[in-house]
């Protein structure tokens, strides 16, 4: 996906940042981990890995793959670390305080 906007491209940088400011914001992912649309075969690969982790491990590794993608590296990789942090958030088991009882 290819950014004209040159005031938008001038804010957020390369268009790989856009696109990650403009997910992570909308919380929203081209790869699914629930049905696996949109899904690379190397993702479905990481899903089908992880996704029988303990509940803890989600947690430890995105806060791991947060720190990892501030560090300086090759945009493949980069993009590599962004996916797998994208797919462990939607892993993280969520804390609903509507269940919760007084």
């Amino acid at each position: 996906m290819k950014i004209t906007d040159k005031s938008m491209c001038e804010e957020l940088g390369d268009n790989d940042r856009m696109e990650k400011y403009v997910m992570d914001y909308g919380k929203t992912y081209i790869c699914s981990v629930d049905t696996k649309a949109g899904c690379s075969d190397r993702e479905i690969k990481y899903i089908d890995k992880v996704k029988t982790s303990p509940p803890d491990w989600f947690l430890t590794e995105f806060v791991r793959l947060e720190d990892l993608g501030k560090q300086s590296m090759k945009p493949d990789l980069q993009q590599w670390v962004n996916a797998r942090r994208r797919i462990v958030g939607q892993l993280v088991p969520s804390t609903d305080s509507s269940t919760d009882e007084l």
